[in-house]
Formats: C-alpha cells, structure tokens, sequence
C-alpha cells in the first residue's frame, strides 16, 4: 500500500518544526523572549547543548534502583537555577497519588534548605498518570508557568513517544520547559534529554556533611553527545560543580567516582530533606510512623494531616 501522502506531509512538517530554533529556550538570567538555554553553570555540560542548556521541549529523569529521590532532587536543582535570576517566576508541579504513596511529597523546609523557594510552587496531586499528562498538556496550552514537572510512578509507561512529541512541540511554542520524573527510562520518548540519576557520596571534611552530590548520566541528547559526571550542588549559589571523575570506576555505585581520595565520602541525605515521609504504610502504628519521620527529617517533626 503507498504511503499517505497528506500523512508523509505532515511528518516532514513535524520533523521541521522540531529541528527548528523554535526549541532554543531562554535561560536563567535572560528575558523569556531571548533564545539560550538553562546552564548547569559548568562549561564542559552546558557546551553539549547549542544553545548552552537545556532547551524548551520535555525532559525526562528517571532515578536509579531504590533511589527516586535523586530525580526528585535534580528536578529540584533545576528549578532553583531556574529562579535564581528570575524573581516572579513560578513553576507548577503534578505529582501522580502513586508516587506520593512510594516517595513521600515535597517538603517545604527540605526545598528550602536545598535552595529551592516553595512559596513559588504550585503543587497539584493527580489521581493517576493519565491526569498527570492531561494537567501537564493544559499548562502547556495555557503558558501560565515557565516549568512544568509531572512526578510519574504507575502512570510512567503513558509518557510515549506521541505524549512526549506533543509536548515537545507545545512547549517550544510556549517557551515553557516540561520535566518529567519517572522510576524508569525503558518506555519510548521522544524528550530532548533523557537523564538517569543517582545520589552520590558527599565528600565530608573532618567528619561534617558535605554539599549534596548526584551521579548524572545523560543518556540520550537530541542536540548533541551524551556524557556522565558527578555534579555537587550549592544551595547557597543555587549552582553546580562538577566533580572529577576516577578513571575506570564504574558508574552510579555508591563509592564509585570519587577523584579526592583524602575526601570523606557520606552520603548527602536527599530521602531525608526533600521529601516528606511516605503516607501510606498499612500496618503501621500511628506513633511509630511518627517517630521514623522525627527521626529521619533533620528539619523536626513532619506528621501528615488527615
């Protein structure tokens, strides 16, 4: 059977648009009509994007085995590098009920320790994946925020490759950013960055905690290569470092990357500080949930209403 020819049109006229300038965003000390991307601040990661960071379209993040947290925190991470030269901007953020119940939601003293302001979020809970994407796609149509971030757990595998390539195109013509966070990369997306992330061990001096530290591998770049590296973040500059790498060590495991051997490496405590507590533990008595989240928040007590 020949090829549709109405249909063939349109796909080159999808191909066009999406290799078009209409992706160059604008980045954290640019007026939103400029066109330079979000910079990591770091040369070696920014100069694999053309526009010198991540570009408007939809990213994804995915956290290593055990570990949602480090998507959650890189998500985080990205946001206050967003603000920190944008003082009005706001951001909206969609958490699916499933990964509330598996990773806990955001907690605002943690955000704030992490450099990141909660007063300029709006946080929605949705009831499954599908209204996630549905929320995600009406932001987008409204332009309201300048970035979007649905947190997906059940609902991941929904995020294909036509969600994605609609949402890259809606958020090009909006110039707003879409990141999505999701246990996993093994469902097909056409997102510009696909990130697999992990905590890495803060290098502590005499025995005192160091910054927060993520073991970052981009593994897929539509603009350009990939790479791999081992970023500390400072909440106080709400920017990257870039950490060396130990030549040969094997990437993403706890001890692994680590160039400053004399270094104490500890683990930086991003379950800890960025999220509340998991609501829902069957069994569980209501005192001795309590007494986990007093004693795994370095912020207090957190006790969920309701």
């Amino acid at each position: 059977m020949p090829p549709d020819p109405k249909l063939a049109g349109l796909r080159r006229q999808i191909e066009r648009l999406e290799a078009s300038s209409a992706y160059r965003p604008y980045g954290v000390h640019e007026p939103r009509g400029a066109h330079t991307g979000l910079s990591f601040g770091d040369p070696e990661i920014d100069g694999l994007f053309p526009d010198g960071g991540l570009a408007w379209g939809s990213h994804q993040i995915a956290g290593s085995a055990g570990d949602p947290a480090a998507a959650r925190a890189f998500a985080a991470f990205l946001l206050a590098r967003w603000f920190a030269g944008r003082p009005k901007a706001q951001a909206l953020i969609v958490q699916e009920a499933s990964a509330l119940r598996e990773g806990g939601g955001a907690y605002g003293p943690g955000l704030h320790a992490l450099g990141l302001d909660p007063g300029r979020l709006i946080l929605v809970q949705a009831r499954d994946g599908t209204e996630v994407l549905r929320l995600i796609n009406e932001a987008l149509r409204v332009r309201a925020p300048e970035i979007v971030i649905g947190d997906l757990w059940d609902g991941a595998p929904l995020a294909d490759l036509s969600v994605t390539r609609r949402f890259n195109l809606a958020a090009a013509s909006a110039r707003v950013m879409a990141v999505l966070t999701t246990p996993d990369l093994t469902a097909t997306s056409a997102a510009l960055t696909r990130w697999q992330v992990a905590s890495a061990p803060s290098l502590a001096v005499r025995r005192r905690l160091g910054a927060p530290a993520l073991a970052l591998d981009l593994v897929r770049n539509r603009h350009g290569p990939t790479g791999r590296w081992i970023l500390e973040w400072s909440s106080h500059d709400r920017a990257f470092s870039a950490r060396p790498l130990v030549p040969g060590a094997v990437f993403g495991r706890a001890a692994d990357g680590l160039a400053d051997e004399g270094a104490i490496p500890a683990r930086a405590p991003l379950v800890a500080s960025l999220g509340a507590a998991p609501v829902d533990r069957s069994g569980a008595a209501g005192g001795e949930v309590a007494a986990r989240q007093d004693a795994g928040s370095p912020f207090g007590a957190y006790r969920q209403a309701g």
